[in-house]
């Protein structure tokens, strides 16, 4: 039973791993991420810490990964400094031109300038 709570507890930060791998690589890309999708991957740290802090069995990260996926969508702002200190982590080393053109959020600065702007104009000509 032990080598399963192992098991489970390596499956999970391979989990975690894959999540911060496609953080880091969308934002490399210049496509960005969603802030979803960082405050579930801080949720994953932060229950892959607590299990082996607090004593609990490896196998508690199964409902804690859900939680967390469920929280982390629900969550929207409250998470927001600590995701995104967690993202800029994540994110060294990579390009500063990348970082600059694809925020957290996953929308460029220009292309919501762009929106606006168009947006304004179209009711302007009204």
């Amino acid at each position: 039973m032990e080598i399963l709570g192992y098991v489970t507890y390596g499956i999970g930060v391979l989990l975690t791993l894959i999540w911060v791998a496609g953080i880091r690589a969308n934002t490399n890309s210049g496509e960005g991420v969603s802030a979803t999708t960082v405050n579930i991957t801080l949720l994953f740290i932060v229950s892959l810490i607590l299990v082996p802090a607090m004593g609990l069995s490896p196998f508690n990260l199964i409902w804690l990964f859900i939680a967390s996926i469920v929280l982390g969508v629900l969550s929207g702002g409250l998470l927001s400094l600590p995701s995104r200190i967690l993202w800029q982590l994540v994110c060294v080393g990579i390009d500063i031109s990348n970082l600059t053109k694809s925020g957290i959020y996953g929308a460029s600065r220009a292309g919501f300038d762009d929106i606006t702007r168009t947006s304004f104009s179209s009711e302007d000509d009204k």
